[in-house]
């Protein structure tokens, strides 16, 4: 089921499903270590002994959306069985790792005030991502329930309208009640729930509220998940006082409601909610994770949740294009910690700054090259140099010891990692991480990071060296990469023996040539390279929007159409955007970008959500969702837009 809400403060990381459920839980980092791995944690009701769990059928409506922050997001939720319905909050505390769930029930004109319910919370966790020596334990004195695993503790607490504790609970195993968990014990027992004060091993809780409607007038539920990383339990009422009322806490949900270019409101709303999707997945040591959902689990038993250098560059540009210029500032702060000592970056790295597994091969021992994305190095240069230097005196401090320690090392690898004879790179792996040799992508980035690091404020020989090899790569890039009889640039050469071998299939990462400047978007050469890829990679019939690459087969199933490229994603689709604003010379002509704008609307969830890619037939979602690519891509898109726009007129 796709991750519908991500919510982070920095210091932990909580995504829900559609039907609300709690399926991620990340802390001591954001990213690390996922304490659910995907099972899911349910809200319900048991209304006159019939119980429903959130989301259980279609007839529940549930409609919810995302603060700018990151922090915080709504829902609303209504089934036409139940006398009420329901507005959900869900807010991390600003400072601590305390998550609240406040519940607050709208009853329906005429219901019956005689009639009783329960509202059922529960909980299924695997500390330390394991179920291999968990506890959980009630503690009905204090009203809490505590699923513990050596330093990970998470504590569970409520409060009802009249501020008291849960009424009834029980505790077991996942496999209970005949492999249903203990949530059956919702339905299978009669009154009082079973109590059972300890369980071990694939530990689940569940609790229960006494809900009476009394006089219709609306109550308040408020559910407490306090996440420890030393396993000390919160004293009293600390949960509750985490929550202290905030100036900003009303406007949270306010989005903009007027814009100088005349955008839909539904473009601005999902622009707003992508700035708190990256806010969510980025920790406060400067990591950005890719991705919080957990989908592929049950295939490879990997995750998206590293945070990898290239996306991390372009998260970062895009959240200091709209102002975020501290979060964006840390992430470099990261950079510089994780860069290796060669000068580069390894392909990804989990967000307390250990290496990341990798699926990028050794060299043999007659081989030369490092396992590695040379994208990656220079993306994260290219976006340190876009940055403006700071004014005050913390902020220059702050630049000075990144331009020393992470710019130009990464500028001196850049300019080592080289070809004696071309000038250009050396081969690596590209940017989609599956093929090895020279990419025109990577190449154009590094062309432009090499540029913009040679207008630094560094001395006359760093800028004379890393400004020559930007003009060199800038000169044989069309020499050695563009195919003069098809009068197209290929995507990469591969080196043989014989010399460079290209490669032409359509890429959409071709449109690096003019996103980084390397070569002019009005240039004839690049004009017939993205027309030829917009051609070829867009999915024809309603679902729309492009492909990667000719021939892309990952997320593929057998049944798709083997004619279409591959599933359209919203990153590549988006690239088409900006080909379209860069080339815009009319209002008219800018009005096609917007169109793709609209698409991106269009597949957005109703929480603005954004997948990786798409379902070519049916429009639903394929491989994660939200990634904070696609969120970042819009994000700089309706810049760029913007910024377009305003020069046209």
């Amino acid at each position: 089921m796709p991750r519908e809400i991500v919510l982070g403060n920095g210091l932990a990381l909580a995504a829900f499903d559609s039907s609300m459920a709690l399926r991620e839980l990340y802390f001591p980092y954001v990213g690390q270590v996922n304490h659910s791995l995907g099972r899911a944690s349910h809200l319900g009701i048991d209304w006159e002994g019939c119980v429903r769990w959130f989301g259980d059928d279609e007839t529940w409506r549930i409609d919810s959306e995302l603060s700018r922050d990151g922090r915080e997001a709504r829902a609303h939720l209504s089934h036409p069985k139940l006398p009420f319905s329901l507005d959900m909050q869900i807010t991390w505390a600003a400072e601590k790792r305390v998550l609240r769930r406040r519940l607050r029930f709208h009853w329906k004109p005429g219901s019956n005030t005689k009639l009783r319910g329960r509202l059922l919370v529960h909980h299924d966790l695997a500390l330390g991502e394991g179920d291999l020596s968990n506890e959980v334990r009630a503690y009905p004195r204090e009203k809490v329930i505590v699923h513990r695993k050596r330093e990970y503790l998470v504590q569970i607490e409520g409060l009802d309208p009249a501020g008291r504790g849960f009424s009834d609970w029980t505790l077991g195993r996942r496999d209970d009640f005949e492999g249903q968990g203990v949530r059956a014990a919702a339905a299978k027992t009669e009154g009082q729930l079973g109590r059972n004060p300890c369980a071990v091993g694939a530990g689940e809780s569940l609790m229960a509220w006494e809900l009476v409607p009394e006089t219709n007038a609306p109550q308040t539920f408020d559910i407490y998940l306090t996440a420890s990383a030393d396993g000390t339990r919160p004293a009293g009422k600390a949960a509750a006082s985490a929550f202290e009322p905030r100036e900003d806490e009303a406007a949270a949900f306010v989005f903009a409601t007027r814009d100088d270019c005349e955008l839909p409101q539904a473009l601005l709303q999902i622009e707003s909610q992508s700035i708190g999707q990256l806010l969510a997945h980025t920790d406060r040591g400067g990591a950005m994770i890719a991705a919080a959902d957990t989908w592929n689990l049950d295939l490879s038993f990997e995750s998206y949740a590293y945070c990898w250098p290239r996306d991390g560059a372009f998260i970062a540009r895009a959240l200091d294009e709209s102002g975020h210029r501290e979060v964006a500032s840390s992430f470099f702060g990261f950079a510089q910690r994780i860069v290796e000592r060669e000068g580069c970056f390894r392909q990804r790295y989990h967000p307390d700054g250990h290496l990341g597994s990798s699926w990028h091969a050794e060299p043999k021992d007659d081989e030369t090259h490092l396992p590695i994305q040379s994208d990656e190095a220079a993306l994260v240069l290219w976006a340190f140099c876009r940055r403006e230097r700071g004014r005050s005196e913390s902020e220059q401090s702050e630049f000075a010891e990144r331009l020393e320690r992470l710019a130009t090392p990464l500028a001196e690898f850049l300019c080592r990692y080289r070809c004696e004879t071309t000038k250009l790179p050396l081969p690596s792996y590209d940017l989609w991480e599956e093929r090895f040799g020279v990419h025109t992508f990577s190449v154009a980035a590094t062309a432009a990071a090499l540029r913009a690091a040679s207008a630094l404020p560094v001395d006359a020989a760093h800028k004379e060296r890393w400004g020559s090899a930007a003009a060199e790569i800038e000169d044989n890039l069309p020499r050695y990469l563009f195919h003069r009889e098809l009068g197209r640039y290929a995507r990469r050469a591969e080196v043989t023996p014989e010399g460079y071998h290209l490669d032409m299939t359509a890429d959409s990462s071709l449109a690096g040539l003019f996103l980084f400047n390397a070569v002019a978007a009005q240039d004839e050469k690049v004009t017939a390279t993205m027309q030829y890829c917009e051609r070829v990679l867009e999915i024809p019939g309603p679902v729309g929007g492009w492909a990667r690459y000719e021939g892309d087969r990952y997320e593929r199933q057998d049944s798709d159409d083997v004619d279409l490229a591959g599933n359209p994603w919203v990153l590549t689709s988006l690239w088409m955007c900006e080909w379209r604003i860069a080339r815009a010379r009319t209002l008219v002509e800018l009005d096609r970008a917007q169109e793709i704008l609209s698409w991106v609307v269009k597949r957005a969830r109703p929480s603005g959500a954004l997948a990786e890619q798409f379902d070519p037939r049916t429009a639903e979602p394929r491989s994660v969702m939200p990634l904070s690519w696609s969120h970042a891509a819009l994000v700089s898109a309706v810049c760029h837009y913007r910024r377009r726009r305003g020069e046209l007129g």
